[in-house]
């Protein structure tokens, strides 16, 4: 369970950043002090809301700012006023925002991307903070509410499906797992690093303990789970169960929880040989949906905030919104059995205690083949939506890019596009989507102009994790903001003896580490820091089940796919922290920056 950190620790961390933004855009002496004051006592008066939702949800209008659209500072109940004529900005704040205000309609320059990525990083310092789920009842009636209204429309989206069929998505599905390439002994059960529906422990994931007739209709158990370290199943032995899947929630942000779904450990393992297959399958035939590497998006998303050619799309309640009639109509025309496969490792209920939920949407996050079926979706649904709008489909294809829920597609086919999506009963942030201005946004990268203006988020303020003030205090450091991260440093109580600071320092004498030197190979000085790191091990392929969990390996470790040389027992990892010679390196801003 989270413990919620303390609203006098959060307080001081911030004034902390406050003080940081500061010294970048300075205030008179005398009208500092007033302002911190009044900062300082808004925080205590509003609570920890002023600083996981009030703050980011200024923070979540710099970009519509940046691209020139209208905005609004509506979630933010402090004081505004009208300022030059511009009006209900937050009295706290608008000597911060007049002047990005005031210049997005010049000519985009690095001085701009550094004012936005500043100011986005001091409103969305604490966004993504790890907050204990107080109120899981009202997110499982949300949750209820989204799956009974897709039930509701089900009849007009299969209007939809018989007057205007997506025939091009149908081809691209055929086109990505053909037909002729699934087959039953490519799949390799192994069971997943999540929790389950019956509470299993680790090492009790990797055999049958019940019967479930839908499973068995598809996946025979005694040939399918003979492949696991127990050797072969009988199914008569195991007791018969009706499938369903257990609802959990994880904290996610400042804006609620994810909901998970643990699987029966007989559903994991076949959604992962599932999950396996497709994923393989799918990045051996196409370069544009990835489920692995995150760098071809963010490369993308680089060059569309210079150029303008490609739009960024982000998706609502993304998982949680995929139909299972929607997936079927685009995935059983062309590929029938592999759908017959999905469709039986799908439980199709989810049980929050003592609420049940039918699901309409194909499956919550939780289970290994969502994630994929989403993608699958969204990719051949964009590529239809080009063509339709007189595209080339063999360009069409390579025009549209898909990781999970973050979506990439030319400009001029984006107004059309989305509407066209929207048409499933889909959701498009719109908010979260740009194509306008220079900003763009995808798999975690946040880029203006070709500057990177990610901001750092802070999930917990840490109290025992040398890795977590590592991670934090280096970056931090490197964007400026020294104060706050110096203060991240020194209240985690796990100094050293030598008195080794734990971030990288500048070259001025008075903070940068008292060890350093000039290395002549490299041709660069370098600072004697501590450093963290990551010990990762494979598991030798005869490595007996027993022996693995006793020495550390995780059971159906993290790799997607069938790769060559994994293993059900893949990695060992471990972590500590050492010193280490390392070169200062500023935050890398700029695109063209090696």
């Amino acid at each position: 369970m989270k413990i919620q950190p303390s609203l006098q620790s959060l307080q001081q961390c911030y004034l902390y950043c406050y003080d940081d933004i500061r010294k970048k855009y300075p205030l008179p002496s005398k009208k500092l002090t007033g302002e911190r004051n009044a900062f300082s006592a808004w925080i205590l008066h509003e609570g920890i809301d002023a600083l996981t939702k009030q703050l980011p949800s200024i923070g979540k209008q710099l970009p519509q700012i940046v691209e020139g659209n209208d905005y609004t500072f509506a979630n933010y109940t402090g004081k505004k006023k009208t300022v030059y004529g511009i009006g209900n900005i937050p009295v706290l704040f608008s000597d911060l925002l007049i002047p990005l205000i005031e210049i997005r309609q010049s000519v985009p320059s690095t001085y701009i991307a550094e004012i936005f990525a500043d100011l986005t990083q001091f409103f969305l310092l604490f966004y993504k903070l790890e907050l204990p789920v107080e109120d899981e009842s009202s997110h499982v009636v949300y949750y209820k509410a989204v799956q009974d209204e897709l039930a509701e429309h089900a009849s007009k989206r299969k209007h939809i499906y018989k007057t205007s069929p997506a025939r091009i998505a149908q081809s691209v599905i055929g086109d990505l797992l053909p037909r002729k390439r699934f087959t039953y002994d490519k799949l390799i059960p192994k069971p997943g690093p999540g929790a389950t529906a019956d509470h299993l422990k680790q090492w009790e994931k990797n055999k049958p303990t019940a019967y479930y007739q839908q499973l068995a209709r598809v996946f025979k158990y005694e040939e399918f789970f003979s492949t696991l370290p127990f050797g072969l199943c009988n199914p008569h032995e195991l007791p018969v169960k009706e499938p369903c899947s257990r609802g959990i929630f994880v904290p996610k942000d400042s804006r609620g929880p994810r909901l998970i779904s643990a699987e029966p450990a007989e559903y994991m393992m076949c959604q992962q040989a599932l999950m396996g297959y497709m994923v393989g399958t799918i990045e051996e035939r196409s370069e544009n949906v990835n489920f692995l590497d995150q760098s071809i998006n963010q490369r993308l998303v680089s060059e569309a905030s210079q150029d303008q050619q490609l739009a960024t799309v982000d998706m609502k309640e993304a998982s949680d919104r995929v139909t299972v009639d929607l997936a079927e109509h685009i995935i059983r025309k062309t590929n029938p059995e592999l759908w017959i496969a999905l469709a039986a490792s799908r439980t199709g209920v989810t049980k929050f205690g003592d609420i049940t939920v039918q699901n309409a949407s194909f499956g919550p996050m939780g289970s290994a083949t969502t994630f994929p079926v989403e993608a699958l979706v969204f990719y051949a649904l964009c590529v239809e939506a080009l063509v339709r709008q007189g595209c080339d489909y063999s360009i069409a294809l390579k025009s549209v890019y898909v990781y999970g829920d973050d979506i990439i597609i030319p400009v001029k086919y984006m107004d059309f596009a989305l509407d066209f999506l929207e048409r499933y009963d889909l959701v498009v942030n719109r908010q979260k989507s740009f194509s306008k201005g220079f900003f763009r946004e995808s798999c975690g990268m946040d880029m203006y102009f070709g500057c990177v203006t990610t901001p750092l988020y802070i999930r917990q303020l840490p109290k025992h994790s040398n890795q977590s003030t590592l991670a934090y205090s280096n970056t931090l450091w490197k964007k400026g903001f020294w104060l706050t991260a110096t203060y991240l440093h020194r209240r985690d109580a796990v100094g050293t003896s030598d008195g080794q600071r734990f971030t990288f320092m500048d070259a001025n004498p008075r903070t940068r580490p008292s060890d350093y030197r000039w290395n002549p190979i490299l041709q660069r000085f370098e600072y004697r820091i501590y450093v963290s790191t990551s010990n990762k091990k494979a598991a030798p392929d005869d490595l007996g089940s027993l022996f693995a969990v006793l020495n550390g390996y995780r059971i159906g470790g993290t790799t997607l796919g069938n790769q060559p040389g994994s293993t059900m027992y893949d990695v060992r990892n471990t972590s500590k922290n050492k010193t280490s010679w390392v070169a200062f390196k500023p935050e890398k801003r700029y695109a063209n920056e090696s």
